[in-house]
């Protein structure tokens, strides 16, 4: 035991000592670009026009550099042309950066790099990052040319654009700032400062609390930093540096070792489901991070849009580290690049955390040439941020009655399916909605508990608080909000008309300042509202209200015309025929990549393997305990009359992402849950389930990407061979969370 202790302390401080260095590399300033072809060093054939990089895609140096010239296939007055562009010949050794911005990749525009001797190509950019920039590295093998180089880009359409910058030598120090090892830096770090707080608060709380409750405090103290931030720097970036540097005091005191006064202060049941749920939630988001940066198709952080293509979707993942830029500025008002968006259109809750994170990532990149990194720490933050569902799934089916290495491996299950998957790198935030949504069903509901609602008081309201949340995340959570409502009477009974009134008066509390924001600061901010209830934005009508423009929609819709609408509905649901709202994103180039774009769209097709965990759960197993049948069949009860509730009330969108995403999640997690306990034929299905996650979702995009990053790829498996160990050691646990 002493042996074992003395190489735990050993590795303790190695580890730490790797985190500080890495971290030290990351703050170092790093030099200036070298550029490699003077400002007179190109040869343009047709649309290309100068033009200028935003300020956080390419360095500062680069930027400001009167040699430096930035190149577009568009104009303002002719649009997009035509055209070819080639730069000087250079030569190559070491790492290479070319500044890049467009949509290479689609049909008719390219970019290379080019030997002038042999003429052989390699490619830059291969995917789309509209109007952002972002900086290409390339290391060609010493071999691949043996004289000069150049870089070309090719415009043969007049649908879309292309850019680039003048090409320069990048450093080793700041090829590794970006490199996969740097973003898993940034991915501890953000989950420093949530783990950080998270202790702190337990060590002063969990002495006088049960766990559970200790937990959902947890959970919607997490959400009301995020929600309160938003405000905070709205209403002064001074007041939201000074509230981040607090939280960050804060977490400081968690993240040190305890003390003689604070060891014990956590009870042991307590200490060891909570240390679990965090490493779990830190092993997630390193495998999450990891298998997005597999690739490189040169777009910066627009790769997560295109990294699982044709299953992917616009900018909704850029909205919110955007904002939190802004908010950080000290600018929230709405910017060209929005369109006819507006902030006001989506739930404010995640900005704020962007912003924090945002403000911390400054400050530590803070003597970098410029913020060309910034997009790697708004990555991983968005990564840290929306797999919150990874300690809260664990603790909720824990407390549920659950054997703890049960709940880690429905944890890991889930992670292997493509819902979760794609959900955790891609960076909007409905699967931080869902958590919170989660966690008010299952208080609801009473996952664990059989409890009357009667005297549940403080459950009803903390319920209230977390839908509260869940709806300032992502406002497609209405339906499981309404869903867990339903159900709650029918398994709990109804709650005391005063309580009931106590719990909604939390609720309106909560939402009513996003309200008046909306409607004072940056009106309308109902486009999405008026969509999935009546089928349009609204924009260009912004005077008229939701009420009036759904009354509008259904009155010029017959009944006949309805009754179809919801058998098109079904149909999209059950069997993956798209109607309605789906716009094609992708464009589908395989049978493997169509798998894909089903797992992306539709509800029951993308399921798959974990179908067949319907039959366990409706049919009778002996074997399972009250406490195991009970919560996988209440999770699918409370999805599936989400699900139906959405069909009903929503107008004739009911692709994935128009779903309530707690809905969705409680699907899979109660599938999962049956799958595990039906003994060996279960265990089957779920591995095949894995198997093809592997194969259609990890292995088959690599062959879409020019470049691979194989320290991406060992770090992934490093983080999935650490959760494997985490879930078989997690036998070792208490039995009981619940004391």
């Amino acid at each position: 035991m002493m042996i074992g202790d003395h190489w735990y302390r050993i590795a303790h401080w190695a580890g730490t000592a790797v985190v500080l260095v890495i971290g030290m590399l990351i703050a170092w300033p790093e030099p200036i670009a070298q550029l490699l072809v003077s400002a007179d060093g190109w040869e343009i054939e047709g649309g290309f026009a100068p033009t200028q990089p935003n300020k956080n895609g390419v360095p500062r140096s680069l930027r400001d550099n009167s040699d430096a010239r930035f190149w577009r296939s568009w104009t303002p007055d002719k649009g997009s042309q035509p055209g070819v562009l080639r730069s000087a010949p250079f030569h190559l050794g070491g790492v290479i950066g070319v500044p890049y911005n467009g949509f290479a990749g689609d049909p008719g525009l390219s970019t290379w790099l080019e030997c002038v001797d042999s003429g052989a190509r390699l490619p830059l950019a291969t995917g789309r990052n509209n109007t952002v920039w972002s900086v290409v590295l390339m290391e060609p093998e010493p071999t691949w040319c043996d004289g000069l180089a150049r870089v070309v880009a090719i415009s043969e359409t007049s649908a879309n654009y292309v850019s680039i910058g003048t090409p320069y030598r990048v450093s080793s120090l700041s090829a590794f700032k970006q490199s996969p090892l740097a973003a898993l830096w940034f991915v501890l770090a953000s989950w420093a400062l949530f783990a950080g707080i998270v202790v702190s608060v337990a060590r002063r709380f969990a002495a006088a609390l049960p766990s559970p409750t200790l937990c959902v405090l947890l959970l919607i103290g997490i959400g009301l930093i995020g929600y309160v931030q938003f405000f905070t720097f709205w209403s002064s970036v001074w007041l939201g540096r000074l509230t981040t540097f607090a939280l960050l005091v804060f977490a400081l005191q968690g993240l040190r070792k305890p003390t003689q006064q604070t060891v014990g202060v956590i009870p042991a049941t307590t200490h060891a489901g909570l240390y679990l749920a965090l490493r779990l939630w830190l092993l997630v988001a390193m495998a999450a991070m990891s298998i997005a940066l597999m690739v490189d198709d040169g777009s910066g952080m627009w790769s997560a849009n295109g990294r699982f293509a044709p299953a992917q979707w616009s900018s909704d993942n850029e909205l919110p580290p955007h904002i939190g830029e802004m908010l950080v500025a000290g600018d929230a008002s709405r910017a060209d690049w929005m369109g006819t968006w507006h902030i006001s259109d989506r739930p404010p809750l995640s900005y704020g955390w962007h912003a924090t994170l945002r403000l911390l990532g400054n400050a530590i990149t803070s003597r970098n040439d410029g913020r060309h990194l910034s997009y790697l720490y708004d990555w991983a933050g968005g990564i840290v941020l929306n797999t919150i569902w990874v300690p809260v799934v664990f603790l909720m089916l824990a407390f549920a009655g659950l054997r703890q290495r049960m709940a880690v491996a429905t944890v890991l299950v889930c992670l292997a399916t493509p819902f979760f998957l794609f959900n955790s790198t891609y960076i909007w935030p409905k699967l931080l909605s869902a958590t919170f949504g989660l966690a008010a069903a299952a208080l609801l509901i009473g996952l664990g508990s059989t409890t009357r609602l009667r005297s549940d008081r403080k459950g009803l309201i903390a319920a209230a608080a977390l839908s509260a949340l869940a709806l300032l995340s992502h406002g497609g959570s209405v339906f499981g909000v309404l869903g867990a409502l339903v159900l709650a009477p029918y398994y709990r009974g109804l709650p005391r008309t005063r309580d009931a009134a106590l719990a909604a008066g939390v609720a309106i509390s909560l939402l009513l300042p996003w309200v008046a924001w909306q409607h004072l600061v940056d009106p309308p901010g109902n486009a999405l509202m008026k969509f999935a209830f009546a089928g349009t934005f609204g924009f260009g009508e912004e005077h008229i209200g939701v009420f009036d423009t759904i009354v509008r929609s259904y009155s010029s819709l017959g009944w006949h015309d309805w009754m179809l609408s919801k058998w098109h509905g079904i149909q999209t649901l059950v069997w993956g025929r798209p109607h309605g709202c789906w716009v094609d994103e992708g464009i589908v180039a395989s049978s493997i990549g169509a798998l894909r774009l089903n797992d992306f769209l539709y509800v029951l097709p993308s399921l798959h393997f974990l179908l067949a965990g319907f039959v366990p759960l409706f049919g009778r197993t002996r074997c399972w305990s009250e406490a195991v049948s009970r919560v996988p069949l209440k999770l699918v009860t409370f999805a599936l009359v989400s699900l139906a509730l959405s069909w009903l009330l929503a107008w004739d969108c009911h692709v994935n992402h128009h779903q309530a995403y707690q809905a969705l999640a409680a699907l899979h997690i109660g599938l999962v849950i049956a799958l595990l306990h039906a003994g060996g034929w279960g265990k089957f299905a779920l591995a095949c389930s894995a198997g093809y996650v592997l194969i259609v979702w990890i292995i088959s995009p690599l062959a879409q990407f020019p470049r691979l990053q194989p320290e991406a790829m060992v770090a992934a498996a490093t983080a999935i061979l650490a959760l494997a160990v985490v879930a078989w050691r997690a036998h070792k646990l208490p039995t009981e969370l619940t004391q």
